[in-house]
C-alpha cells in the first residue's frame, strides 16, 4: 500500500491555501503533519479523501490517481459524528451497513474487534452514555471498518481535555501496533506528534508549505517515557524552531 501526494496545491475564492505540497505514506507507517491553527492541514485531509478537488497537482493509491474520488481511505473527523439513535455496535457497523453488508454479518465484524479498541461490554450503550474518549474510539473504529488500510485522523483528540486526551494518546499508541492500517494525523501539538509519530512533516502558515520533515528516532513498540528523554527534547527545540521560523 502506498498513498502519494503530488504536488498539490489548493485555493478557495482566490485564496491559496495549499502550495505544492508534496508527501508519501508507506504500509503500516505513522506520519503526523504539524502546523499551526488554520493553515490548511483539514484541507489536506479533505483532498485525500476526495471530498473536494484540488486546482494543482493528485492523489495516488496503489499506483492509480484517486483525485476528488470519495470513499477510497477512511477519514476520521474533529467531532466523532455519532448517530445517538444507534448503539455502539451499530454506529461501528454502520459502514458496513451503507454498503449493502446484511446486519448480521456487520455487526459480528464490529463485535470481533470491540475488546482491541476498548470497547467491549459497551456495545448496547448509546453515544449520549459514554465520555468523550469512548465517543473517539468508536468513530475510530467505524473509520477503521470503513477501509482498514488508510486512516486519515483530522486531531481526533482535540477537544478531549487534558487527561483524556493523554489517555487517548496512548492508547491509540498501543492499539496501533495490532492494526493492519497506516495512519496520517494532522495536529498542532508538538507533544502527540512526537509520541505517534514515524516521521513528521511541518506546514508553513498559509498558504501551507512543507517547511521541513522530521524523522522521529524512536522505535516501536513506544510509550510516553519517549517524552524524557533527551531525543525528545533536541527533536521538539527542532520542530517548534521549524514552527516559528
Amino acid at each position: 500500500m502506498s498513498l502519494k501526494v503530488e504536488s498539490v496545491s489548493c485555493s478557495f475564492s482566490g485564496l491559496n491555501v495549499l502550495s505544492d505540497i508534496n508527501l508519501e505514506l508507506e504500509n503500516k507507517g505513522f506520519l503526523v503533519v504539524l502546523g499551526p491553527s488554520g493553515c490548511g492541514k483539514s484541507t489536506l485531509l479533505k483532498l485525500i479523501s476526495g471530498l473536494i478537488t484540488p486546482n494543482r497537482g493528485k492523489i495516488v493509491l496503489d499506483g492509480e490517481d484517486i483525485t476528488g474520488k470519495p470513499g477510497m481511505v477512511s477519514y476520521m473527523h474533529q467531532e466523532d459524528l455519532l448517530l445517538p439513535w444507534l448503539n455502539i455496535l451499530d454506529n461501528a457497523a454502520l459502514p458496513l451497513f451503507i454498503r449493502g453488508e446484511k446486519k448480521t454479518s456487520a455487526r459480528q465484524k464490529a463485535r470481533e474487534l470491540l475488546a482491541d479498541f476498548g470497547l467491549a461490554g459497551f456495545e448496547q450503550y448509546y453515544p449520549g452514555q459514554l465520555s468523550g474518549g469512548m465517543r473517539q474510539r468508536v468513530s475510530l473504529l467505524r473509520s477503521y471498518l470503513y477501509r482498514n488500510d488508510i486512516l486519515l485522523l483530522d486531531e481526533p483528540f482535540g477537544a478531549l481535555d487534558a487527561i483524556t486526551r493523554e489517555k487517548m494518546q496512548d492508547w491509540l499508541l498501543d492499539v496501533f501496533s495490532s492494526l493492519s492500517a497506516a495512519v496520517l494525523l494532522v495536529t498542532h501539538d508538538v507533544d502527540e506528534a512526537i509520541l505517534l509519530a514515524d516521521k513528521i512533516i511541518v506546514l508553513s502558515p498559509r498558504p501551507a508549505r512543507i517547511r521541513e520533515v522530521f524523522d522521529v528516532p524512536f522505535g516501536r513498540p513506544r510509550s510516553r517515557d519517549v517524552l524524557l528523554s533527551s531525543e525528545y527534547l533536541k527533536l521538539k527545540r527542532s520542530l517548534w524552531a521549524s514552527l516559528t521560523h
